[in-house]
């Protein structure tokens, strides 16, 4: 249980660090090919 919640943990670590760098530019390049796809 301890180690679960440990690399859960981790994984909100690195969602907020790598992921608010790579996922908001990454969200970005999405929302610019779905309106150009459209």
């Amino acid at each position: 249980m301890l180690q679960t919640f440990k690399v859960f943990g981790q994984k909100i670590l690195y969602g907020f660090g790598f992921g608010s760098g790579m996922g908001v530019a990454f969200l970005i390049e999405n929302k610019i090919y779905s309106s150009s796809a459209y």
